[in-house]
Parts: C-alpha cells; sequence; structure tokens
C-alpha cells in the first residue's frame, strides 16, 4: 500500500516545489547573512534552515509529520515576507508590485491548498477488539 498524505498528487508535488524553493532561499539567506550582520538574522536564517531541511525530506519519504513542519516553515516565512510587505506599502504607499506580496500571497495560496486536500486518517474499527462486548 503505498504511503499518501495528500489527496491528489498535484498537491504533493506543489507541496514538494514549495519546500524546495523554501530550501532555496534559506540557503540564500545563508549566503546573505555573511553581507550583514545582524542577531536576528542569525537567529531566524539557520533555524529556517533545519525546519526546511526536515520538510523536504520529511515530504520525499512521506511522513506522517510533513504537513506539520510544512505549515510551521510556511508560516515563518508568511511572517517575515508580511513583514516586509507591511514595511513597503507604509514607506511607499499601495502598490502590487514588490516581490514580497506576490511571494506571500503564494505562500498563503499553498498554505491553504495543501492543508485543504490533507488526507486525514480515520482509525479502521477493530472487529478483535469488540469481541465479548455488547454494543447495544
Amino acid at each position: 500500500m503505498k504511503k499518501r498524505i495528500f489527496e491528489y498528487k498535484a498537491v504533493y508535488y506543489l507541496a514538494l516545489i514549495a519546500s524546495f524553493l523554501l530550501l532555496f532561499f534559506s540557503f540564500k539567506a545563508v549566503m546573505s547573512l555573511f553581507n550583514d550582520y545582524n542577531i536576528l538574522k542569525l537567529l531566524f536564517v539557520p533555524s529556517a534552515l533545519i525546519l526546511n531541511l526536515f520538510t523536504f525530506i520529511n515530504l520525499i519519504g512521506k511522513y506522517k509529520r510533513a504537513i506539520l513542519f510544512l505549515n510551521i516553515t510556511l508560516c515563518l516565512f508568511i511572517f517575515l515576507t508580511g513583514r516586509a510587505t507591511i514595511t513597503d506599502i507604509l514607506t511607499q504607499g499601495l502598490s502590487l508590485e514588490y516581490d514580497s506580496y506576490k511571494y506571500l500571497l503564494s505562500f498563503l495560496v499553498v498554505l491553504i491548498i495543501t492543508n485543504k486536500y490533507k488526507v486525514r486518517r480515520v482509525e479502521p474499527d477493530n472487529e478483535i477488539d469488540d469481541i465479548g462486548k455488547h454494543n447495544d
């Protein structure tokens, strides 16, 4: 029996591509850490890199916790890009041309789609445990 964590293969591939892109952004952030040192970057970048690696590995292995790690990494990146989008809007006005705004919307769409189509596991009734019990 094949392991399934999403109802459709397209959603699985969307989650895998999103996880790979987030991993790429994390590697890129590690390289930019040396250009502009900041204590907050020093905290967020390694934790994001580790979470993205866990997400990618769990998605490839189709483990149960893959969706949990995907949700955590997407929420972290939504928080970070949302902060950048809000500062851009407050300083320069409302415009839909910002890259951070596009990333924020795409992360939100991926988060909604992956949570809507995840497989919900239902525990099967075990008839052996019910032998001798009167369930009227």
